[in-house]
């Protein structure tokens, strides 16, 4: 986990979730004027599995469900709103079968510990927060160099959090662009 924070109470906070197995959760917390006072970085949580006699890291669910109830009310600061932003997934050209499976997996955990947390949120396609991020047609190299432009406290960010990068500026966007209106999950009052 990496994280930066100032003083001031949440009003508002904004999760992004890249679903990836190497993606992750980012917290943004935001003033009363909207200004971003607090973000943390999380990867996707992992575990190693035995599969056909072979070792390798899998999603971990149990995992997964208590990263997002910290993320949105596991703090002593008082929130005031909750949005997530989870990026939306599909098959890319030139990508196998098996990677288009995995990544299909790991966005259907994320949305359905969304809906049973019953938290507002919107799934948001890669194009649309990269446009606004000014990274259409970048890799996750460059939205990790954009996400310690945009968020300097919290540093140098490591070439194995370019997930979790991924996932602030995705809630960045959000926070940005979607500051009424009803989302999934929402009452829509």
């Amino acid at each position: 986990m990496r994280s930066c924070a100032r003083g001031g109470g949440a009003l508002r906070r904004v999760v992004g979730i890249d679903p990836g197995q190497l993606g992750g959760l980012a917290v943004l917390d935001l003033d009363a004027h909207g200004q971003a006072f607090a973000a943390e970085l999380h990867r996707t949580p992992r575990v190693e599995v035995l599969r056909n006699r072979t070792r390798r890291l899998d999603y971990d669910p149990a995992a997964m469900r208590e990263l997002l109830a910290r993320a949105i009310d596991g703090r002593p600061v008082p929130i005031h709103a909750v949005a997530v932003a989870l990026e939306a997934q599909g098959a890319r050209p030139g990508q196998g079968v098996a990677s288009s499976y995995r990544i299909g997996v790991g966005f259907g955990l994320w949305l359905g510990l969304l809906v049973s947390a019953r938290v507002a949120y919107h799934v948001v396609p890669p194009a649309v927060w990269k446009k606004h991020a000014g990274l259409l047609g970048a890799d996750k190299h460059a939205s990790r160099l954009r996400a310690q432009e945009r968020f300097p406290s919290l540093g140098a960010i490591a070439p194995a959090d370019e997930g979790p990068a991924e996932a602030l500026l995705l809630a960045a966007y959000l926070a940005a662009t979607h500051t009424e209106g009803s989302a999934h999950g929402s009452s829509g009052q």
